[in-house]
């Protein structure tokens, strides 16, 4: 009788917070790094656009699900879109870990106010593999390498108030942990169709990329990266050889 009771009581609890109106969600969102605008729905499935503080923007819909093939499993699947941005993640929820998958489609226009922090302007989309991502005390730990792969397309940029145009081939930045947990990411010519993260890379990178604690970015830029972006350079460098390294506040 008891147990059937705690049953209940659970079942009742359950389906109360499910049915609690999606804007609550703000409550567990940090809204100086991302607002919440227009939620629709319920905490269990709704929708709502998500602002961040570095004005990239989505409609964000959510579906919360307790069981898997039967089993009790907890998750949350959500579906990101912006112009022809789609991207799709699932947190799998248990009492000791939580885990994320990642993986779809990102418009340049899409990434647009980020990167015209830095002067830069591109087209086309960015693909990326599907990767899982633990959650760490400390914020999401990248659990196996893998790929996004931009399919190339015209660029303009501004450095030292001169704009240059280049018309850049596809390129995969090959994403990983490094030293003290750290975020990098090595970016190479794309070779072939396949953006698999196991293929041997034997070329050495155009560019490396490292987030840096505290919120900057580390830039590292090779000579062949300056010839395939048409800029001027005097010096006989091999391509490997890193010109400028920069960090940079995101």
């Amino acid at each position: 009788m008891k147990r059937g009771v705690g049953i209940l009581i659970g079942l009742t609890l359950i389906w109360v917070i499910a049915n609690l109106p999606a804007g609550l969600i703000r409550l567990f969102i940090d809204e100086q790094q991302l607002a919440v605008v227009a939620p629709q729905g319920t905490l269990w499935h709704g929708s709502a656009t998500l602002v961040s503080d570095l004005g990239l923007k989505g409609l964000c819909q959510w579906q919360t699900s307790l069981f898997q093939a039967g089993t009790l499993q907890p998750s949350l699947a959500l579906h990101i879109t912006h112009d022809t941005s789609d991207l799709r993640a699932r947190a799998h929820i248990d009492f000791s870990t939580t885990k994320v998958t990642l993986g779809g489609t990102v418009a340049a226009s899409s990434l647009q106010p980020l990167l015209e922090r830095y002067d830069l302007f591109l087209t086309g989309h960015f693909e990326l593999s599907e990767s899982v991502w633990n959650l760490q005390s400390d914020g999401f730990q990248l659990e196996n390498p893998t790929t996004l792969r931009w399919n190339g397309g015209p660029v303009r940029y501004i450095l030292a108030n001169t704009l240059y145009t280049a018309a850049m081939p596809p390129l995969d930045a090959r994403i990983s942990n490094i030293e003290q947990g750290q975020l990098g990411a090595a970016i190479f010519l794309a070779d072939g169709t396949s953006a698999d993260i196991n293929e041997t890379q034997s070329e050495p990178p155009l560019l490396l990329m490292r987030l840096i604690p505290g919120g900057s970015v580390y830039i590292g830029v090779s000579r062949g990266m300056l010839r395939l972006a048409n800029f001027p350079w005097q010096g006989d460098e091999a391509d490997e050889i890193l010109i400028f390294e920069i960090e940079r506040s995101l």
